[in-house]
């Protein structure tokens, strides 16, 4: 329920894929053997988990069928689904916390982005300091930076090779948690 990296300044139109590739040209981290989750609209590529396209996703899909996961696909959607709505839920709290965050900012354009920085750590500290904000369990501390950085300036397109890496990554972690379901 922490934020634990932040890129700002970019319109609210941008494909997420855009942002990636700025974030991963910039100072984004990711830990060695780690992955972040990431909805359909992230590419498919090294450490992030993106659903399978074509397959049944939202939870509202599975409830209506009152159905369980079929094959590997299936299972990794419904619990990838699972997943993403606990990282919606802290957008969800930021936004009840912070009355800005809901509605149209009158801050000049120039200080908007400094400002959603300045919340969400903000939000940070009530998290690590006021126990009684805690409702849930902790996340995890954040791993030492001992993974991939992306230095600026790098080569942030990305290629065929790993996309294909990726999409094998997926499947492998997908064949696991069939097998272990099953």
């Amino acid at each position: 329920m922490e934020f634990c990296y932040v890129l700002s300044g970019w319109e609210g139109s941008a494909t997420d894929s855009s942002v990636f590739d700025d974030a991963r040209g910039k100072d984004f981290f990711i830990p060695n053997g780690k992955y972040y989750l990431a909805d359909a609209g992230y590419p498919a590529c090294d450490h992030l988990l993106v659903p399978y396209r074509g397959v049944r996703y939202h939870l509202r899909e599975w409830n209506q069928g009152q159905q369980w996961p079929q094959n590997a696909k299936e299972l990794f959607n419904l619990r990838h689904t699972q997943l993403r709505n606990v990282v919606e839920h802290i957008f969800g709290v930021v936004q009840k916390r912070f009355v800005m965050m809901r509605c149209e900012s009158q801050l000049p354009i120039a200080y908007q982005s400094k400002a959603v920085l300045a919340m969400l750590a903000l939000h940070n500290f009530i998290r690590a300091n006021d126990p009684s904000d805690l409702d849930e369990e902790a996340a995890e501390d954040f791993p030492e930076p001992d993974g991939t950085k992306y230095a600026a300036g790098s080569d942030t397109q990305r290629t065929a090779a790993e996309t294909q890496r990726a999409n094998r990554e997926c499947d492998v972690i997908a064949e696991e948690m069939w097998n272990d379901y099953i």
